[in-house]
């Protein structure tokens, strides 16, 4: 009997081990598909930001603070 109790203790060991371990699954599944909604919204602000037009020079033509005038003057 006392090798039943053993294994009975084992059994009930790795069914509480599993219940913390889908829990902690369905805890990160949460996450991760907050995430992943926080990335598409990222995606989309980025996106609107490039059709934006600006008033910067275009690529190549380099900046120089000297350029930069303070609004003082």
């Amino acid at each position: 009997m006392a090798g039943e109790t053993t294994v009975d203790e084992r059994i009930q060991d790795i069914e509480v081990k599993l219940a913390y371990l889908e829990k902690r699954m369905l805890d990160l599944d949460s996450v991760v598909c907050e995430l992943g909604d926080v990335v598409m919204a990222l995606r989309d602000e980025l996106r609107e930001l490039r059709d934006v037009p600006s008033d910067e020079p275009q690529q190549g033509t380099a900046r120089r603070l000297e350029d930069d005038v303070p609004p003082h003057y």
